[in-house]
């Protein structure tokens, strides 16, 4: 006679198969995050970013958002900057693996920005994952907010956003929350986190604009580097301001990217050889030089892109104020001073086009000494600067 079946024996190796198969993609997510940097050049092939403008008339720049990134739907859109001014190019991320890699890159300029987008990713990936396992996304979301904290090591504003995220995460798995409540708390604080690091920027640019010192008739004129653009761009309406934005290196990312921004915001600016600071400094007409910072440790020592420190030097030297600005989630406690706060081994792109490069790094200290002000969303801070912590005055 022929037996009935046994219905919970097979919702039973249900259960089992679908446990196997995203237990599976815990390996999966590892071994995909060890291969995604060799298939890069071939990723960009199959995966073509998309041109969201044609290339401006000459001499024209490009038209696009002036945002570094922006969600649709489930992807990542983020604007390459070595595409810019000729076109708006987006390059889809489909996972934060994807943004790590973009990161690491510096496909994204420095400050909040990185930070802002690697907690959207974690947003868009714990949706993915709503129907996942408890144990099984607790895994995969520690594995992908790992690879993105060390995306880019030297940022403290990436590694907070990262944290903060997690935190939110792992509290909601604590309460058995399910994955749509899991995944909807997540996207909540990965918002509340541009939110507050884009109103940081337009706080931290009115108090620097307010702080610059007075020019008489003439336009307060500023010397910067692409970091110090978007505090400029945020404040710089309340004053008539001269921007001279340093051309930036092999990559000319001052001149393509921080013109292009002060173009889009019609500020008065002009573009300036990074060898020719020193003689613009000396000239007298150089009102401050402001710059932006990935990590300030507790004396005030900063770290910021390459060539800070000598910018730093040849203003002290000039008796012009050197002023730095980030965010609050830039501060670091925990580094008692800028040795402390550097992360080893972080080198970037050879400096010399020849049969020995010589890699050179991304990030430098610029000691507090040399810094007139540090200019928070919560206030400037200013020198003797309090170690630890520092202190608003």
């Amino acid at each position: 006679m022929t037996q009935p079946p046994d219905l919970g024996r097979r919702r039973f190796f249900r259960t089992f198969a679908k446990d196997v198969v995203q237990t599976a993609g815990v390996a999966l997510e590892t071994v995909t995050s060890l291969n995604r940097a060799a298939t890069e050049a071939a990723g960009a092939i199959l995966r073509p970013s998309s041109v969201l403008e044609p290339p401006p008339v000459a001499g024209e720049p490009a038209a696009g958002p002036r945002h570094p990134f922006r969600v649709d739907g489930d992807v990542l859109l983020i604007v390459d900057e070595s595409r810019l001014p000729d076109a708006v190019v987006e390059i889809e991320c489909r996972s934060p693996i994807d943004v790590a890699r973009e990161i690491a890159r510096r496909t994204l300029p420095g400050g909040s920005v990185p930070g802002q987008a690697a907690a959207m990713s974690l947003a868009l990936a714990a949706s993915e994952m709503r129907g996942y396992l408890p144990t099984v996304r607790t895994a995969i979301m520690g594995i992908r907010s790992s690879g993105l904290a060390e995306a880019r090591p030297s940022s403290q504003h990436l590694r907070n956003a990262v944290a903060r995220v997690m935190a939110v995460h792992d509290a909601a798995a604590e309460r058995d929350a399910d994955g749509a409540a899991l995944a909807a708390a997540v996207r909540d604080e990965a918002e509340a986190i541009c939110r507050e690091a884009e109103l940081a920027v337009a706080l931290i640019g009115e108090r620097l604009i307010a702080l610059l010192p007075e020019a008489g008739r003439r336009p307060v004129a500023v010397l910067t580097d692409l970091t110090g653009v978007p505090f400029l761009v945020a404040g710089a309406r309340e004053r008539d301001v001269l921007v001279q934005v340093l051309e930036g290196g092999p990559e000319r990312r001052g001149a393509r990217v921080g013109s292009w921004l002060l173009a889009q915001a019609g500020l008065d600016h002009a573009v300036v050889a990074d060898a020719a600071a020193g003689w613009l400094l000396g000239t007298g007409e150089i009102n401050a030089v402001v710059v932006g910072a990935e990590r300030i440790a507790a004396n005030g020592d900063t770290i910021n892109d390459i060539g800070t420190y000598p910018l730093a030097v040849l203003a002290a030297r000039h008796s012009v104020p050197f002023y730095v600005c980030g965010a609050d989630a830039t501060l670091d406690p925990a580094a008692t001073d800028g040795v402390a706060a550097t992360v080893p081994g972080r080198a970037g792109p050879d400096t010399w086009a020849s049969t020995v490069p010589r890699p050179a790094p991304r990030d430098e200290v610029t000691p507090n000494e040399l810094i007139a002000a540090i200019v928070t969303e919560r206030g400037v801070l200013r020198p003797p600067f309090a170690a630890p912590p520092l202190q608003v005055r």
